[in-house]
């Protein structure tokens, strides 16, 4: 059984729901271990691949084991998610791929490729070129190199769907991944961002964990503290160890403890009971 949790608490719900439905030309669900970022940001990444009439996509992360591990395979990767079996993720030429049919929203059945690529390697860059992709899933961003995630976009300059998605764990301020990329486009005016497509930076936190108690998401916090945020979120306090000579970007949330404890509310999907292409995401294939 897949299970699919939400908050009680309605707007940390309500800031769930809304980074999966409200996708622009970049989306990036930022967060500490633990914060659920990546299973809302893979939701999110399987919604957009079924539904898009684009029909070729870029899913990539450190290494090929680490795509594998956080977004394909385990209980909430995308073939979970997508209600598919193990033989859809398989070995295509070269590369590997998750190979699936979809109703698309415009109601045409078109053959979905996700293609896979580790990108941490300098040399990563070289085995994208010459692709085109509709959209682009990017698991631990800041993990990436510089070239290929300047290459990946430019892979999906002809789409007419163009969207990418990126998860990132928490990093110096000085980290080319702020300086190139999210602090330039934050800094947009809001005519600028509608003129890009749209851009929707996400931060998450233990405390945005359904399955987390509040004692488990200030565990979370203190033993992460040294690696998280160096970010302006809200009321926070200044973090000590890496990058502690740095500025006031350096502030983050400590989670307040609530002693009914955080709850959840859990959405069934049975797989067991599923028609043959279910999955969180029913595509409505025949």
């Amino acid at each position: 059984m897949t299970e699919i949790l939400l908050h009680t608490d309605k707007e940390r719900r309500d800031k769930v729901l809304r980074s999966m439905a409200n996708l622009g030309y970049l989306n990036v669900w930022e967060g500490a271990v633990r914060s659920s970022k990546t299973v809302m940001a893979l939701a999110a990444f399987g919604l957009y691949v079924t539904r898009s009439t684009e029909t070729r996509f870029l899913l990539s992360g450190r290494t090929i084991k680490t795509i594998e591990k956080n977004c394909i395979l385990e209980d909430f990767g995308l073939l979970n998610l997508l209600g598919l079996a193990k033989e859809n993720y398989r070995k295509v030429g070269e590369d590997r791929a998750i190979v699936f049919n979809s109703r698309c929203e415009d109601g045409i059945i078109r053959e979905k490729k996700i293609s896979v690529f580790g990108a941490s390697d300098i040399r990563a860059y070289m085995a994208i070129r010459g692709n085109s992709y509709g959209g682009w899933f990017a698991d631990e961003i800041n993990m990436h190199d510089p070239e290929f995630v300047s290459e990946a976009l430019r892979r999906t300059a002809v789409s007419k769907d163009r969207k990418h998605l990126w998860t990132l764990n928490p990093d110096s301020p000085h980290h080319w991944i702020y300086a190139d990329y999210l602090d330039r486009y934050d800094q947009m005016t809001v005519e600028e961002k509608k003129d890009l497509g749209g851009y929707h930076w996400w931060h998450f936190t233990p405390h945005d964990n359904p399955v987390m108690t509040p004692d488990d998401a200030l565990i979370r916090a203190t033993v992460s503290r040294g690696f998280l945020p160096l970010r302006p979120l809200h009321q926070g306090v200044e973090m000590h160890g890496r990058g502690s000579d740095l500025s006031q970007r350096q502030r983050i949330p400590l989670p307040r403890l609530r002693p009914q404890g955080c709850g959840h509310q859990i959405l069934r999907n049975r797989l067991r009971n599923r028609p043959p292409h279910g999955g969180v995401f029913r595509r409505h294939v025949q």
